[in-house]
């Protein structure tokens, strides 16, 4: 078992979860922001979901209050998400840039077709 990112039926990522894990605990190294100092902003089981009435200030919370088995990105919060990251890069150690940009390009072939970013 492990997680797979789906967009439009092709899948673009596959891990376990704990390698998940630490991809997220990689980009809150690069960025320098936490889950934990996000997690006091109200975030509800919809927001774990993808699904976010009120978008947050910071594209990351789209990653770190994900859930990591299931749930979705929209293709509108995928870009910002993209974007966010793609600023990143530099700061990401040599062992992850792959990583990232597979996640990048997962999220921007959801931007391309309008679709979500669908967790499995």
């Amino acid at each position: 078992m492990g997680l797979s990112l789906q967009v439009d039926d092709r899948q673009y990522w596959k891990s376990t979860y704990s390698a998940f894990g630490e991809f997220r605990r990689e980009v809150e190294r690069a960025s320098g922001i936490t889950t934990e100092s996000l997690l006091d902003k109200g975030f509800t089981e919809a927001n774990v979901q993808g699904l976010w009435a009120e978008k947050p200030r910071e594209p990351l919370a789209f990653l770190f209050i994900h859930s990591d088995c299931d749930g979705v990105i929209e293709a509108e919060d995928a870009e910002v998400l993209a974007n966010r990251l793609e600023g990143l890069l530099p700061n990401f150690s040599e062992d992850w840039t792959e990583d990232v940009e597979v996640f990048i390009d997962t999220l921007r072939a959801a931007v391309d077709t309008g679709q979500q970013v669908e967790f499995w």
